[in-house]
């Protein structure tokens, strides 16, 4: 019974590494609203004057591809015409010997053709790391520009005591946040993953052991990968009386949009007759460096009802793993986006799952459950083929290679990395 409500928010997931889902509806003050269509102006300022760059970058390097391509033709052009000529000063060769020079001739424009294709693939190569590594630079100053600008406000006293007064949902303040997350940082700008829990009783202390849950998920499972994938995990920041959902994320984005932040949230709503027999709702809102509003906020699932499990033990540890997928993918989705770092999602699913097999899901559904994460999570690499390029090849490779106790899903993802490096 649990596995349908799984698989509706991998579809969810699905949509992070490659699309830019819409932002809360909640409407807005219209002074903060103000604010933050100027922020986005300035923002929209320096992008346009950041992708003319990239643009004549990209003009510069259509040229040279052209120029290559005119030597080629030109080089090929004048083997054929060499060629023709050895022919006729040697029309009185026998049938073998002619077979020769055609051959010999053949031997040079496949060595010609040899390489064009590597020269050309190196410059690909060197463009793709050079066009990164611009639009890394971009998304760092826009974060800064973002941090300057979330100070500007902060300024302004009146509205700042306002904010933090009536409508701040953080223990923390918006200075406290910024003066600790200054994306000029020597050590990078960490992802910040805030976990929210509205629930009502019983389960209304469920964030403690689940964050200690997901610190210790981060320390095992990602850190061994690779631990400079910065995670800043904000224990109990969460007012105990303010309510969660769009409008509160809304004001901790409106003056944290330099922070790459991710926001796990649990809300446990029982049933009318006041029993513990209600349902749990799973949301999660992501922003990373240069978005000019969220990636994504919205459900992972909804109205999972608390008697699929059989003790509120099994619930707990059913939201870990929810948190833990999410995280994970989550992660892996901004350091693939913002610094190309290779996957490691897929390595962390048999692990985190396991402890849902013969519990809550039988071997048969974590299997299939598996295959699904997997799946989803190839198509979200695919759509980013365009940007990636060859790498999206490179590393649907690694993740067939990861997933080696799936065999039949094991080679379907090998053929695709093969389909995706002859299509590129």
């Amino acid at each position: 019974m649990v596995l349908p409500f799984i698989q509706l928010g991998l579809q969810v997931l699905g949509t992070i590494i490659g699309c830019h889902s819409a932002s809360s509806q909640r409407k807005e003050n219209q002074k903060q609203r103000d604010f933050t269509d100027q922020q986005n102006q300035k923002t929209r300022d320096f992008t346009d004057q950041q992708n003319q760059k990239i643009r004549k970058e990209e003009e510069n390097y259509q040229k040279i591809v052209r120029e290559d391509q005119r030597k080629y033709d030109e080089h090929k052009s004048q083997l054929d015409r060499d060629h023709q000529l050895r022919i006729q000063q040697n029309a009185h060769l026998n049938n073998k010997e002619l077979v020769e020079l055609q051959q010999k001739h053949q031997t040079e424009l496949e060595t010609l053709k040899a390489d064009f294709k590597e020269k050309g693939a190196q410059r690909a190569r060197e463009f793709a790391e050079k066009m990164q590594s611009m639009k890394q630079k971009n998304q760092e100053e826009i974060a800064n520009l973002n941090y300057l600008q979330s100070l500007e406000i902060i300024k302004n006293e009146l509205e700042y005591e306002r904010i933090v007064k009536d409508l701040w949902p953080l223990e923390n303040t918006p200075m406290q946040l910024l003066e600790t997350h200054n994306p000029k940082s020597p050590l990078g700008i960490p992802l910040t993953v805030l976990m929210v829990n509205t629930s009502n009783p019983p389960y209304s202390d469920l964030d403690a052991d689940i964050t200690t849950d997901l610190r210790d998920f981060k320390r095992q499972q990602i850190d061994p990968i690779d631990p400079k994938r910065y995670i800043d995990f904000m224990d109990g920041a969460w007012k105990k009386d303010r309510q969660g959902g769009g409008a509160a994320i809304q004001q901790i984005r409106s003056l944290c949009r330099s922070m790459p932040m991710l926001i796990l949230e649990a809300q446990f709503i029982p049933q009318a007759n006041g029993n513990d027999e209600g349902y749990f709702n799973i949301n999660f809102a992501y922003w990373g460096l240069d978005e000019g509003t969220y990636e994504y906020y919205g459900p992972f699932l909804s109205q999972l009802p608390c008697k699929s499990f059989q003790d509120n033990s099994q619930i707990r540890q059913f939201i870990s793993v929810c948190f833990k997928l999410i995280l994970g993918f989550c992660t892996d989705a901004h350091y693939i986006k913002h610094y190309e770092k290779p996957p490691f999602f897929p390595d962390l699913i048999k692990p985190v799952l396991k402890v849902l097999d013969h519990k809550v899901l039988d071997h048969q559904e974590t299997t299939s459950l598996t295959e699904n994460l997997i799946e989803q999570y190839c198509q979200a690499l695919e759509s980013q083929k365009e940007e990636k390029g060859l790498l999206i090849s490179e590393w649907l490779l690694e993740i067939a290679w990861s997933i080696h106790y799936i065999p039949s899903l094991a080679v379907r993802i090998a053929d695709r990395a093969v389909r995706n490096r002859f299509s590129i």
